[in-house]
């Protein structure tokens, strides 16, 4: 087996040299490089180091023809392995600057990491100091206006009052791209893009190609759980139960919660977790009610999140059916009052840049609860609970 799979990833390599250096040196010959990336979409993977363009996934191979080698001073790079489904992150460098790549080993054997295909490019103002120019021709000291002209509103954002900084999230079933603003410069300091049609993706394993069938339109009346009034019991109400964080999906499936827009390539029987690595933000349903979820892998062993615990649990945005519960039966629509009555004030505090909610963290030990309260209604749009502990 072990033969085949090298023959496969030699293939698989000579593929992916062939059809993007062919493509990409052919338009370089009509367009410059700013050119190129600035027409490029995220979807396209693409990425400009020291001049030359690259698309993900790529075998270390194409990185080394240009003068990159693995920062290797205890000789690993070649003794290293991963499991199926690994993933590793690790530094390139051309003798003058360093590059942070990530390693996945998308086969069926244990593979040395020199043998698995890059997924993942990363760009820090430190650590990575190489220039990356990523589409829309975004970089390490490109400005928040910038990122939000090219790529438009993202996916999530996070706001860090203490470390003065912001961080923004972009993704779909392809990509997964962040970025990491400096609130006092306004400048982008970090940027992380992954592949998501290969990283923590097992292919072998059985996927649905048909997401399942959602009613929405059912009622259920409304519930007051008998849950507890303290944040530290880790207590959430979905469907009628109340469940402790963590919480193996397992008890969840057993009450009819299932697994929202499942993809045939990105789905819960395929994703898989490295020990104690987490996957973030599932939406989940039990045709009623929604949630959404983290997965943690808390086990020694590779899992799909399906046989994974759930660690975080958080209402869904934008707000569809019925939302979790909390400690105190605090839920969307719950009154700020209420809010502070039932948990007192919060660790921090900050008024959202859209001036449309305000962001109350609760962040006590291994316990952390984010509250969205609209600046209109004066009422919760947003809550999320994790146990960090896990």
């Amino acid at each position: 087996m072990k033969w085949k799979t090298t023959v496969w990833l030699i293939l698989m390599s000579l593929v992916l040299l062939i059809s993007c250096t062919a493509s990409y040196n052919n338009a370089q010959d009509d367009l410059g490089i700013d050119e190129i990336l600035d027409n490029a979409t995220l979807d396209s993977l693409m990425f400009s180091l020291n001049g030359v363009i690259y698309t993900l996934p790529i075998h270390v191979s194409e990185l080394e023809a240009n003068g990159w080698v693995p920062d290797d001073p205890d000789n690993r790079f070649g003794t290293d392995t991963l499991e199926p489904g690994g993933f590793a992150t690790w530094s390139l460098t051309d003798g003058n600057q360093f590059v942070g790549t990530m390693f996945t080993n998308i086969s069926e054997e244990v593979l040395l990491v020199s043998e698995s295909c890059i997924t993942g490019i990363i760009a820090h103002t430190i650590h990575f100091d190489a220039q990356i120019i990523f589409s829309g021709n975004i970089m390490i000291g490109s400005t928040f206006e910038d990122v939000i002209e090219v790529y438009g509103d993202p996916c999530v954002v996070d706001v860090f009052e203490k470390s003065s900084s912001l961080s923004i999230t972009y993704a779909s079933d392809q990509y997964y791209l962040r970025l990491n603003i400096d609130t006092q410069s306004n400048l982008v300091v970090f940027i992380v893009l992954y592949h998501l049609g290969y990283s923590w993706l097992e292919p072998t394993l059985e996927t649905s190609s048909e997401p399942p069938a959602i009613d929405i339109d059912e009622e259920r009346a409304v519930v007051i759980y008998e849950i507890s009034d303290n944040l530290h019991s880790f207590m959430i109400g979905l469907g009628g139960v109340v469940y402790t964080l963590p919480v193996h999906f397992s008890e969840l499936e057993a009450n009819g919660w299932r697994f929202c827009d499942v993809s045939n390539d990105y789905c819960p029987t395929s994703y898989i977790l490295k020990p104690r690595s987490r996957a973030l933000w599932w939406t989940l349903t039990d045709g009623i009610g929604f949630a959404e979820v983290n997965f943690t892998n808390l086990s020694s062993d590779l899992l799909p999140i399906s046989e994974s615990y759930i660690t975080a649990v958080a209402t869904t945005r934008p707000t569809v059916g019925e939302q979790p519960v909390f400690p105190s039966n605090i839920t969307i629509g719950s009154a700020y009052e209420d809010v502070l009555a039932a948990y007192g004030e919060p660790s921090e505090r900050s008024r959202d840049a859209s001036q449309e909610f305000d962001r109350l963290i609760y962040f006590i030990d291994y316990l952390h609860v984010t509250i969205r309260i609209s600046t209109q209604t004066n009422r919760v749009i947003f809550m999320g609970m994790s146990n960090l502990y896990t």
